[in-house]
């Protein structure tokens, strides 16, 4: 499917480190048409503008509308994990994994290798001391 005009047009303020203005064609863009690809894109702006509850959402959006939008699941994955919500980030982070370009992939899969050992309990240190021995009593 062909991008519109005004997607388009979002995505080269972005592009140009233009946010504000980027942010506005995007909501313009929407008014047009929502599509999971968009509110991708529009998400990741918000990103772009420290918004990440708002970009939560968006990334949300576009998976609602597309729940095998690979690169909306990584994006919304790293902005759980990069929040501390590792439990949720997982699930979000190995689906979306399969459908990224290969250097996104190795990325994704440090950052779910990280989310996993940060999951994982702590580890017991050994006491390698000797146990004590209950102690007896011997009358001779």
């Amino acid at each position: 499917m062909a991008i519109p005009p005004s997607h388009l047009r979002a995505i080269k303020l972005f592009q140009e480190n233009r946010i504000a203005e980027a942010l506005l064609a995007f909501d313009d863009a929407l008014r047009e048409g929502e599509s999971a690809e968009l509110w991708n894109d529009w998400a990741t702006a918000q990103v772009a503008a420290g918004r990440f509850d708002e970009a939560e959402k968006g990334f949300g959006r576009a998976l609602e509308l597309d729940p095998k939008h690979c690169q909306a699941a990584v994006n919304l994955g790293v902005l759980l994990a990069g929040s501390g919500r590792l439990k949720e980030a997982m699930p979000l982070l190995k689906g979306g994994a399969t459908g990224v370009d290969e250097e996104q992939q190795k990325v994704v899969k440090q950052l779910l290798k990280e989310c996993r050992a940060r999951c994982r309990p702590p580890q017991k240190e050994q006491d390698h001391k000797p146990r004590p021995q209950p102690e007896t009593s011997r009358r001779m």
